[in-house]
């Protein structure tokens, strides 16, 4: 893999693990570990759990999730604002990729045409 390949998709993995975060909050409330667990699984990007509480952090301080208490454990959750920017951001990226007359089907590989 060149570098213009890895900086693209560290910008698209882990410098917006947000969009992971909502995506395995939609699901229901888990725990910081279950939610690296989820990225590292699903989404197969090789993230430190330290960052992923970072972004929690910082996404709790945003309003994007809120956090509570259950059997000792801390879990997040993710807000209606949370929700609404995670939309915001599946609508960029499917604008994106109509521009590069690219399809993209959830479940399914995408497919480009050449210009």
């Amino acid at each position: 893999m060149g570098k213009a390949l890895a900086r693209f998709i560290s910008k698209i993995t882990k410098e917006n693990l947000w969009i992971y975060v909502v995506n395995s909050l939609i699901q229901g409330p888990k725990t910081g570990y279950e939610i690296v667990k989820d990225i590292k699984g699903k989404y197969a990007i090789n993230v430190t759990t330290v960052s992923v509480y970072v972004v929690l952090y910082k996404m709790e301080r945003d309003g994007l999730v809120e956090s509570f208490s259950k059997d000792g454990s801390k879990y997040y959750r993710v807000t209606q604002y949370g929700l609404e920017e995670y939309r915001g951001a599946m609508r960029f990226l499917l604008e994106v990729l109509s521009r590069f007359n690219c399809t993209l089907k959830c479940g399914e590989s995408a497919t480009a045409e050449t210009p």
